[in-house]
């Protein structure tokens, strides 16, 4: 685990990042590779995601912004808004994992490879919208045992941006999160990533909570998003129980747009 001077000594590599922007640019495309493209938001697509399990941990995600509201799907920003007690009583840690699935419906990394981790680090989220690195990237390095998003190491980084101890953000995980949100790096020139895992894992490794998510920007209509993805990520859109509700597109985007941050 890392020391609270290893913490310490990070913030004199803070650098500041520009908030979310405006929430209508997008990206036309799902991909989270190398040098998206940028263009006007398309239509029916949505930049912002939520996803739950077990009805106590929940996450969002929504891709970065610049200052001109331009998106890019290789940063995206979580916000974990339930976690439950045990993150902290039994010491879990959070593991972020990335994924993708050919057309064959062929998911990499294959079941039981090892898993690929999302380059992390934590941003606190300043009282004008706009935030500054808390962290530098230094999370969630390929070791299934390395514990990184552990509540200690949450409270390290609030403690050094000077939150007093009886601040809600340093006792409260989803006041934390609130305002600290993971960023994520994820782009890479030879695969296009199209979802993540959020896992909660115990100190034997087992995952004790775990969400499947798609990264944004998709197809908010599920029948759209269907004609042209592979099953394994067709049952982890949102709105994929909504098929036969008689949504048009447009409401699909307007529900989808609920969850941005």
């Amino acid at each position: 685990m890392k020391t609270g001077a290893y913490f310490i000594g990070l913030m004199a590599l803070m650098v500041f990042t520009v908030g979310c922007g405006a929430n209508n640019i997008a990206q036309t495309t799902d991909s989270a590779s190398t040098d998206p493209v940028q263009t006007p938001e398309a239509i029916g697509t949505t930049h912002c995601n939520k996803a739950s399990a077990n009805n106590d941990f929940e996450v969002k995600l929504m891709s970065y912004a610049d200052a001109s509201g331009n998106r890019n799907n290789s940063f995206i920003r979580l916000k974990i808004t339930k976690i439950p007690s045990i993150y902290v009583s039994d010491g879990l840690d959070i593991h972020i994992k990335k994924w993708t699935v050919s057309p064959s419906n062929i998911t990499s990394p294959a079941p039981g490879a090892a898993p690929y981790y999302v380059d992390t680090r934590i941003d606190f989220k300043n009282s004008n919208g706009s935030y500054s690195a808390a962290s530098s990237w230094n999370y969630n390095l390929d070791c299934d045992s390395c514990p990184n998003l552990v509540w200690s190491n949450m409270q390290l980084i609030a403690g050094s941006l000077g939150i007093a101890t009886t601040d809600a953000m340093y006792t409260n995980p989803v006041s934390f999160f609130e305002r600290f949100q993971p960023f994520l790096d994820l782009k890479e020139a030879k695969r296009d990533w199209k979802a993540l895992e959020v896992n909660l894992v115990n100190s034997a490794n087992v995952t004790v909570r775990s969400i499947k998510i798609l990264i944004p920007t998709f197809a908010a209509n599920p029948s759209e998003y269907q004609s042209s993805h592979p099953a394994e990520l067709n049952k982890i859109h949102p709105f994929i129980n909504m098929l036969n509700q008689g949504w048009s597109t447009s409401q699909f985007q307007t529900e989808a747009n609920t969850y941005c941050f």
